[in-house]
């Protein structure tokens, strides 16, 4: 293998292929519900937070979000 350099490279490449594949299934409507757990995981293990403001309700902003029509959604 190569000097650290040339390691942390490869890594942050990797890194990079991965977060763009993922975000381009996502933005499409074509991920899996382990696309969706891949990339949490992703964010949540290089220190990807976000913080709910106050007088937001966070599944509204999470519904708004997603990539998907208003008919996915049903009300109980």
């Amino acid at each position: 293998m190569g000097n650290k350099r040339e390691l942390e490279e490869k890594l942050a490449t990797l890194l990079e292929t991965i977060a763009d594949v993922l975000a381009a299934k996502i933005k499409a409507g074509e991920a899996t519900p382990q696309d969706f757990k891949n990339a949490i995981e992703l964010l949540k293990n290089n220190g990807i937070t976000c913080e709910i403001t106050k007088g937001k309700n966070p599944l509204g902003i999470l519904k708004e979000s997603l990539p998907f029509g208003s008919d996915h959604y049903t009300s109980n």
